[in-house]
């Protein structure tokens, strides 16, 4: 299914490729794949169509196919990028609650999405799940943090992470701009 789920994308039909993951048996194209999935996903994440993007999970799951981190790696990234922070808090906090392994790049994503739209105890929140997932901190997750804490007016806090991220990291010369 995953070249029909490919075909179909490349030709800009997306929609055809969905209704093979909700009628498999009528489409003859075999069982539904997470790598297809997950182009499907992609596809309509790039088009906007979020609506369709969920559909296919759900059709996928309804098939059998368990969401992992990537699933939800490209649902909170198309969530984030069309403004849905609230959704994408959501789905982090689900991925986590089905014990599933987060990579750094999908907490920074949500943090960076709650940041941009002025919600800094949701980015110390995610942060402090992050910790809790034993994973290893970047320029970027320590910046959102400290500029989180800046928002709250908790300067001594953001100062014990800059000192973090002087100690342990080049730092980008623009990253200061941030602060300013």
């Amino acid at each position: 299914m995953s070249l029909f789920v490919k075909a179909c994308c490349r030709v800009g039909e997306p929609t055809k490729a969905l209704d093979a993951f909700l009628n498999p048996r009528k489409h003859h194209v075999g069982i539904p794949s997470l790598k297809g999935l997950h182009y499907l996903m992609i596809n309509f994440a790039i088009r906007g169509d979020l609506e369709n993007m969920f559909r296919s999970v759900e059709s996928a799951q309804s098939c059998g196919l368990k969401p992992n981190s990537r699933t939800y790696h490209i649902s909170i990234r198309a969530c984030v990028d069309r403004g849905f922070i609230r959704q994408s808090v959501d789905l982090l906090n689900r991925a986590l609650s089905e014990n599933l392994i987060i990579e750094r790049g999908t907490f920074n994503v949500v943090m960076n999405g709650c940041r941009v739209h002025s919600m800094p105890d949701d980015v110390l929140q995610i942060y402090d799940r992050f910790v809790g997932s034993g994973l290893p901190e970047n320029v970027s997750t320590l910046a959102l943090v400290a500029e989180a804490n800046m928002s709250k007016g908790d300067f001594e806090g953001a100062i014990d992470i800059l000192a973090r991220l002087v100690e342990h990291f080049d730092i980008p010369d623009d990253l200061g701009e941030r602060f300013v």
